[in-house]
């Protein structure tokens, strides 16, 4: 029994499509794909770098800045404490004097420290504002900008204060220096206060920032 071949396969007169053109459509189909899948790819991991980007040289350094101002503003408020009560000391025990001016030299060292960590600071959330890539990065340094600059004044304005009692205390007038004790240590508490709720602030920040670049890079 004879098979005919012209049985077997359809006739190429038919409007069915061609066998390579079917072929070459499958293959230009499947390469579009994989365009398409590199190309979210490539977009994906662009998106993380840039988020990783402002956590590395954004985020961390200002925290980083902040949290040495704060140590720093602590240990001034020990030195505060310290030569307040030395001072006090003198009238009974006048080699509490020395140690007094130590602790006024080290608190207007510290000063000095501070004041520049503040303009450090507020240069470094300027930068950080400038080259921020969206909206809410923008909204949370112009807050910390803001929040930092009152509490710089804050802090010159405690400076002055305490200065003022120890100028008092050397001079002699001890009670004089106790008229104006609470508002320096009521504006040495909202320093400290102010700068711990400033930290915490950009702590949150940088950790919806990492969990955003965690849930980027899963989707990826």
């Amino acid at each position: 029994m004879k098979l005919s071949i012209g049985k077997l396969l359809p006739s190429r007169s038919g409007g069915s499509m061609k066998v390579g053109t079917k072929v070459f459509a499958l293959v230009g189909f499947c390469l579009a794909l994989l365009a398409l899948v590199a190309g979210t790819g490539v977009w994906q991991m662009h998106k993380i770098g840039v988020e990783i980007e402002g956590i590395a040289e954004r985020d961390l350094p200002i925290m980083k800045d902040l949290t040495q101002i704060t140590v720093h503003q602590l240990e001034q408020a020990i030195e505060f404490e310290r030569g307040f009560r030395l001072g006090e000391e003198m009238s009974t025990r006048p080699e509490a004097g020395k140690e007094f001016e130590k602790a006024v030299q080290k608190f207007g060292a510290l000063t000095t420290l501070i004041d520049k960590e503040f303009a450090d600071t507020g240069s470094l959330v300027g930068k950080a504002y400038e080259t921020a890539v969206t909206q809410e990065e923008r909204r949370e340094f112009q807050k910390i900008r803001e929040v930092l600059g009152k509490l710089a004044i804050l802090h010159k304005d405690y400076d002055q204060l305490s200065k003022q009692a120890f100028s008092l205390i050397a001079g002699g007038n001890v009670d004089g220096a106790h008229l104006i004790l609470g508002k320096i240590e009521t504006e040495q508490k909202d320093l400290i206060n102010g700068l711990e709720k400033l930290l915490s602030e950009i702590e949150k920040f940088t950790e919806r920032a990492a969990q955003t670049a965690e849930a980027d890079e899963k989707f990826a």
